[in-house]
């Protein structure tokens, strides 16, 4: 497109007083942009950096609230586990929670921090910006759950369709330094975790990713949600029962950030299953969440929590869409000044 076309196009923008594309009511299923990767326009990280936490009373309903949580919270293997299988407190979590966000897709999208306005990183310690390449964490830290709202099929290899995306977006303090973490040989696991090592017996350091569930509230959820008998039982079976990842993941990684993508559409069909019939009872649950590295050997424990939050209040029905659009509109959203692109 030359530039006389572009002008033209903003000349008929202005005339047409075209409204902004983020105001748009968005379709049963958006059309995508040609091109080598698609557009998605939506506003600075939706819920997570408005301070909706659960300390605050919001303006507006909100898709999702969020709070911090200490990684103490969690059991995890101890400096004996491998003796004893002795659990114990982890110590505090590497990362600061900034905040959660849940939005919707026709399809689920991996790298989503790709596609929106990050927030701005922390400052960076003399300390930290001195470590070799291979020991440097992210400074950003986003870990992307997506979860399917179709009925799981029982038949067939289709994983994908539509769902929402649960983010979580961690950072490190401010002037982080290593000498914040007294745990070693936790850190180390991390930092070969962050930098896709190789452990002695072979494996992927990421394949020992696991996710610690921890519901806060479960005498009232189930008594609010309500939750059948078995639903009663499957919670408590499960709960505060950790999950390793592996192979349902996907890591992406920059200068700016890393992202952990964890693809629930993958899942078992009988977690997808319990999981489905939760899906419309979100609203009264209260759970807590930790992200770990496995350790698997004495001079990796104990084991520490690298990020953890608590969220409460899903509204699945306030869940942002992330919008597609198409090639003509893209022109228009990016010529007009009042309209803001990602």
């Amino acid at each position: 497109m030359n530039q006389q076309d572009r002008l033209s196009i903003m000349w008929e923008l202005r005339k047409q007083k075209q409204p902004n594309l983020e105001e748009l009511p968005s379709s049963p299923r958006s059309p995508r942009v040609t091109g080598s990767r698609p557009i998605l326009i939506k506003s600075l990280t939706g819920n997570a950096l408005n301070s909706q936490n659960l300390g605050t009373l919001p303006s507006a309903p909100l898709a999702v609230r969020w709070a911090s949580v200490g990684g103490e919270t969690f059991q995890v293997r101890g400096q004996d586990y491998m003796k004893s299988r002795v659990k114990e407190p982890s110590g505090p979590a590497i990362y600061r929670l900034l905040g959660a966000d849940l939005f919707s897709f026709d399809q689920k999208i991996h790298n989503i921090a790709h596609h929106i306005d990050l927030p701005a990183p922390p400052r960076v310690s003399a300390a930290h910006s001195a470590l070799p390449p291979e020991e440097r964490l992210p400074l950003i830290l986003i870990i992307n759950l997506q979860l399917p709202s179709y009925v799981p099929p029982i038949f067939g290899r289709n994983h994908d369709g539509p769902g929402f995306s649960l983010v979580f977006y961690f950072a490190l303090p401010d002037n982080w330094t290593p000498d914040q973490v007294p745990n070693r040989a936790a850190l180390e696991l991390f930092q070969r975790f962050v930098h896709d090592g190789v452990e002695s017996d072979g494996c992927a350091t990421r394949d020992r990713l696991k996710l610690i569930p921890h519901v806060a509230n479960p005498e009232e959820w189930a008594s609010a949600a309500p939750l059948s008998r078995y639903e009663s039982k499957l919670l408590s079976s499960y709960a505060d029962k950790p999950i390793l990842s592996r192979p349902q993941h996907h890591f992406f990684s920059t200068s700016r950030y890393m992202e952990i993508d964890l693809d629930i559409h993958c899942y078992a069909y009988l977690a997808r299953k319990a999981l489905h019939g939760f899906l419309g009872r979100l609203g009264g649950l209260v759970i807590d969440a930790a992200f770990i590295v496995q350790g698997n050997a004495e001079d990796e424990l104990p084991e520490l929590v690298f990020g953890a939050g608590r969220l409460s209040g899903v509204r699945l029905d306030l869940a942002q869409p992330f919008r597609v659009v198409p090639q003509e509109e893209l022109v228009l959203h990016r010529l007009s000044p009042n309209l803001t692109s990602t």
